[in-house]
Parts: structure tokens; C-alpha cells; sequence
């Protein structure tokens, strides 16, 4: 499993460097497809590179978030058309060449149970487990508009902070990597921490 994931972060890097902003479209596509080549590689390493004197910072957000939709939008009715079983079924015969187990596909439909739409946001901003909501999404058949413009409201924010970090951090832009990986639990359990803390708030006001 690490050699894999040390393959899929070689070749993400190098993608963005030979093919440039087409290469960060296409792996922000796959990674929102469930097909994971890690953002929190392919979004600071585009940001450096835009301190290093390419593109705009504004450009390389913009084709990350752009990705990022189409790849949520293609997963998502993949997952509406074919449906659970069959879903499952393409999980167990190919999900551990793109690093998909079915308990992963679980906590998707797991998630969706408890918190309905508002999990497309919240997962949005989550590393690694953003990968892994568009597919259940088409499962559960969450409203198609709102999983677009929730979608669209999470890239927004996850794909800005992680180019503008790498634009800043420069040469020392890889360092985000394993901070992400180490916490994203944590950031997905304050974040559902907080929205619970906001809907008792609201309710004992009411």
C-alpha cells in the first residue's frame, strides 16, 4: 500500500510539472472522482510553482476548482446510474488499485445517513475523505443541484487555502502533506463538531 502511495505522489508531482495547469485539471478531476492523487500534493506544488514565476495564483485555483467539479459531478452519476450493488461489486474486483475499500465506500453512505446533503460541504474541506463523497452522493441520490453548489462552496475554500499555503510557503510547500494526512480526522470531527454545536444552539434558541 505505501509503495503505491508513493507512486501515485511521484506521478502527481511530476503531471504538474511536464503538463502544467492541464495536468492540475486532470489530477483535481481524479482526485474529486475517487480516483485519489492527493490535493494537498497537486494544489501547493501548483502554488509554488506560481511563486517560482509561472501562471497566476488565481488561474491555478480556479482550473484546481474547475477539476475538482467536473470529477464530483462525473463520480456522482456513476454512482446514481449504476447504483449500490453495482457500485460494491466494482469496489471489491478494482477499488484497491485506486485505494477505495468498501469501508471506505461505508463511511461515505454512513455519513450521508446521519447528515444528509450538508456532509457534500463539510467533506469538501476534509483531505482524503473528500475524495471518497461524490461516488456515495450518486448513491444516496442526494439533490443533484444542491450537491453541485455544496460541492462548489467546499472546493472554493479547500482549493484556495491549499494553493495560496503553497504560494507562500515556497520551496518548503511540501511540508502541508503529512500535516494533512496526520490531522484530517481531527479537522472532519471539529468540523462536524462545530455544525452539531450551531443546529443545538439554534434549536434551544428557538
Amino acid at each position: 500500500m505505501s509503495q503505491i502511495v508513493h507512486i501515485i505522489t511521484e506521478l502527481t508531482i511530476s503531471s504538474v510539472d511536464k503538463f502544467g495547469l492541464l495536468g492540475i485539471f486532470v489530477l483535481m478531476t481524479l482526485e474529486s472522482a475517487s480516483i485519489p492523487f492527493p490535493s494537498f500534493i497537486t494544489m501547493p506544488f501548483a502554488g509554488f510553482l506560481v511563486s517560482q514565476g509561472y501562471w497566476h495564483l488565481s488561474i491555478i485555483v480556479l482550473i484546481g476548482i474547475l477539476g475538482n467539479s467536473f470529477g464530483g459531478i462525473l463520480a456522482y452519476w456513476f454512482g446514481y446510474k449504476k447504483g449500490e450493488t453495482w457500485v460494491r461489486a466494482f469496489i471489491k474486483k478494482f477499488g484497491k488499485f485506486i485505494l477505495l475499500s468498501e469501508e471506505k465506500f461505508n463511511k461515505g453512505i454512513d455519513l450521508f445517513n446521519k447528515f444528509d446533503k450538508k456532509i457534500v460541504f463539510i467533506s469538501r474541506v476534509v483531505p482524503v475523505i473528500r475524495a471518497f463523497t461524490s461516488l456515495p452522493a450518486g448513491v444516496a441520490k442526494i439533490n443533484f443541484p444542491s450537491f453541485v453548489l455544496l460541492s462548489l462552496l467546499g472546493n472554493i475554500i479547500y482549493v484556495f487555502f491549499l494553493g495560496y499555503t503553497g504560494f507562500v510557503l515556497g520551496e518548503n510547500w511540501s511540508i502541508i502533506a503529512p500535516i494533512f494526512k496526520k490531522f484530517q480526522y481531527i479537522i472532519l470531527g471539529s468540523i462536524i463538531f462545530l455544525i452539531l454545536f450551531f443546529i443545538y444552539k439554534k434549536t434551544k434558541k428557538n
